[in-house]
């Protein structure tokens, strides 16, 4: 099992001041990895019974008295981020290699987490299966994040993508010390968080997190990379072009797609 989140500070202290190598980043994007969907804890972190509470969130009004629930119907890793979706200055690519691009299953979830805590989130919010992706900057000397990820999931409901904003998405602030920051309105519902770690230079690493639903899918997109690099703009520019592609889809009026 992967180690927490600020495993990451390890391996950012020894690439200070210069460009990491494909390896160093590789070891540290693995160790994010366990830590990309709701903020996953590892296998030693003792069950929390804390209860999650739910945000108030703002939703897309309806334009009509009759609510369009139909939903998308589709394998999520059509739904990817993809490198023409990423500013062409950073010359962005998939590295080679294992944990860069992965299915993420409901049983993962489930062995992730407490068996408690992981079946009544797939009860509660109908989630079917999901995809995530990590793409590595190929030029140096941008102000451009150094990683960009995508996470996408689909659900059998409107409602359970829902709550996986207002809900679930806290467990990044209980569990992995994210701190929440305004983010506009993108999709149905969506929210942003940040974390930054201190190097023993003074330098800064920062994740910046958007995560939005709309209709029975949920991105959260993330950006990472030094202080100067990163800011809330690269993440909610990259969400709203997964929005369009999303608004594009036929619709159905129930979800047939299995893992």
């Amino acid at each position: 099992m992967k180690t927490k989140w600020i495993a990451i500070v390890i391996c950012i202290v020894s690439l200070a001041a210069c460009t990491p190598s494909q390896e160093d980043i590789q070891a540290t994007v693995q160790v994010s990895i366990a830590q990309t969907e709701n903020a996953k804890p590892t296998e030693t972190r003792l069950p929390t019974h804390t209860p999650i509470p739910t945000v108030t969130a703002t939703f897309t009004p309806s334009p009509s008295p009759t609510p369009d629930m139909r939903l998308i119907d589709i394998d999520p890793r059509e739904l990817l981020l993809q490198k023409s979706d990423l500013p062409i200055e950073g010359q962005y690519f998939l590295p080679q290699g294992e944990g860069w691009i992965s299915p993420s299953r409901n049983a993962e979830i489930v062995s992730a987490w407490t068996v408690k805590e992981g079946q009544e989130y797939l009860a509660e919010t109908g989630r079917i299966d999901g995809w995530y992706v990590y793409y590595n900057r190929g030029k140096s000397g941008v102000l451009m994040p150094e990683l960009y990820y995508d996470n996408v999931i689909i659900y059998s409901s409107i409602e359970g993508a829902q709550v996986v904003i207002t809900k679930y998405e806290n467990r990044r602030i209980i569990d992995d010390d994210f701190q929440e920051i305004d983010a506009p309105l993108i999709g149905d519902a969506s929210r942003a968080f940040t974390k930054r770690e201190v190097n023993s230079g003074g330098e800064i690493r920062v994740w910046i997190l958007v995560s939005f639903s709309y209709r029975n899918i949920a991105h959260t997109i993330g950006v990472w990379g030094w202080e100067k690099e990163v800011s809330l703009d690269f993440a909610v520019t990259t969400a709203n072009k997964l929005l369009d592609g999303l608004k594009q889809l036929p619709l159905s009026n129930t979800v047939t797609f299995t893992p």
